[in-house]
């Protein structure tokens, strides 16, 4: 269902922001909220497969045509862009360590 989701909604961002559209309709995220918008459509979707659809990495390989491998270093690559580079943490978004 995770996948069928995932792929539904592929489709429907491909539609919706075709070519010369912006791709960002809200002003942007709270002061508490991490903004997504800075990764990838593929990254927010490899997020999305792992944490919300339950996927493992070599499903999520599958799905995204990448190794896994290349799964586990586009998520450390997502997650370390949504932090500040001096490991601060701001409001309810902070990653507790």
């Amino acid at each position: 269902m995770a996948v069928a989701a995932y792929r539904r909604c592929q489709d429907l961002a491909a539609i919706a922001h075709g070519p010369g559209t912006s791709s960002s309709r809200s002003p942007g995220p709270s002061p508490d909220c991490m903004d997504l918008r800075q990764l990838t459509s593929q990254e927010r979707g490899l997020i999305a497969l792992l944490v919300f659809g339950g996927l493992r990495y070599r499903e999520v390989s599958r799905e995204l045509g990448i190794r896994p491998a290349d799964v586990a270093e586009l998520l450390r690559t997502a997650l370390c862009r949504l932090v500040p580079a001096d490991g601060s943490r701001t409001g309810s978004a902070a990653i507790s360590r």
